[in-house]
């Protein structure tokens, strides 16, 4: 269950939740915002009151109780608490749309897998048939069941890029949501190449459009214009359809690497990954666990000074 929250935070929490998610940071936009950002899991904003003696924060998750216990938030902390069952408030747009959407970026393991998809009817009658809304809320198994019966009869675009050339890209000063921008762009583009005039362009919002266009100045984009919404996964079937086929192409190549080193690679960032890789050190050493994982993250800091 989604579940809203408004939590007041002693400052030692604030510190360790900006540290945790510092590498999720979106730019922050009103006077007493300090820190927002978006992971996989959650959404949450910072806020300090006038005078700089306590913190607040909002925040949406389906893991409010594995959050509280992290950061050992108490229950009289939490000033305002409001839960849905219905995470997905239903699409507003069945109009001809192109979107995207990512997989990857919240894992140490992994690829990043970036994928734009069509929408017409035809299109949305496969994602009424196959009861598609956001990855986040279906099982692996289901989409690793559904999206091969479809895949033939989707337009869309993939990007993989594995954690040699997403490494290679942090060491020449790219920064998470730039290559996450020049992605998306791209992948929006190969799409609307072939659907010019498409009025409907839709990206799950990772930073603000400003930033999206200054990371992509340099790249070809033909796109008018690009509506930018955070949950766009809930709100556009192009978006929900993008996130099930990247999060279908990431389980493949996740499964591709357990089985050419015999373990099964965690997804996420959590201790229990740090511990994983530990072992993956003991057994092929640091120059394959590097080639393997994305050494921008903490985990990875953490690892090597160990």
């Amino acid at each position: 269950n989604l579940t809203m929250a408004t939590i007041k935070l002693t400052p030692s929490q604030k510190n360790l939740i900006i540290e945790k998610f510092k590498d999720y940071s979106l730019e922050c936009t009103s006077e007493y915002l300090i820190f927002r950002c978006k992971t996989p899991d959650y959404e949450l904003s910072i806020y300090e009151n006038n005078k700089g003696e306590h913190f607040k924060m909002t925040i949406k998750t389906e893991k409010i109780v594995e959050f509280c216990r992290d950061f050992e938030i108490l229950d009289e902390q939490i000033q305002e608490k409001k839960t849905s069952t219905n995470t997905n408030e239903g699409f507003i747009c069945f109009d001809k749309q192109i979107g995207s959407d990512e997989v990857g970026f919240g894992d140490f393991f992994g690829p990043i897998v970036v994928v734009a998809t069509y929408v017409d009817k035809n299109t949305l009658s496969l994602i009424e048939e196959y009861g598609i809304n956001d990855s986040k809320k279906i099982s692996d198994a289901k989409i690793l069941d559904f999206v091969p019966k479809i895949i033939s009869k989707i337009d869309y675009s993939l990007l993989i890029v594995d954690n040699i050339k997403l490494n290679q890209l942090f060491d020449k000063g790219y920064n998470l949501n730039q290559i996450k921008s020049i992605l998306h762009n791209r992948a929006l583009n190969n799409i609307y190449t072939k659907h010019i005039g498409v009025k409907n362009v839709f990206i799950d919002q990772f930073t603000s459009p400003n930033s999206y266009y200054k990371y992509n100045a340099f790249e070809e984009d033909n796109i008018p214009t690009i509506t930018f919404k955070t949950h766009a996964e809930s709100l556009y079937p192009s978006v929900a359809l993008a996130s099930c086929i990247a999060r279908y192409y990431f389980l493949i190549k996740n499964k591709e690497v357990s089985e050419k080193y015999g373990m099964e690679i965690p997804f996420g960032a959590s201790k229990k990954v740090d511990e994983f890789a530990k072992k993956f050190i003991d057994k092929f050493g640091e120059t394959e666990l590097k080639n393997n994982v994305k050494t921008k993250f903490k985990n990875y800091q953490n690892l090597l000074n160990s």
